[in-house]
C-alpha cells in the first residue's frame, strides 16, 4: 500500500465515523420525541 492508498482509507473511516455519529444523534433526538412524556400532543 503507498501513501495514497493510506490515506483513502484513513478518509473513508474518518468519513464513515462522522456519518454513524450524525445518524445515532438524528436517531436519539427522534426516540426522545416520540417517546417524551412531557411534549403535548399537537
Amino acid at each position: 500500500m503507498d501513501s495514497t492508498d493510506l490515506a483513502a482509507v484513513w478518509l473513508t473511516l474518518k468519513l464513515a465515523t462522522v456519518v454513524t455519529l450524525l445518524l445515532l444523534t438524528f436517531m436519539g433526538d427522534a426516540l426522545r420525541d416520540a417517546l417524551d412524556p412531557r411534549k403535548a400532543d399537537k
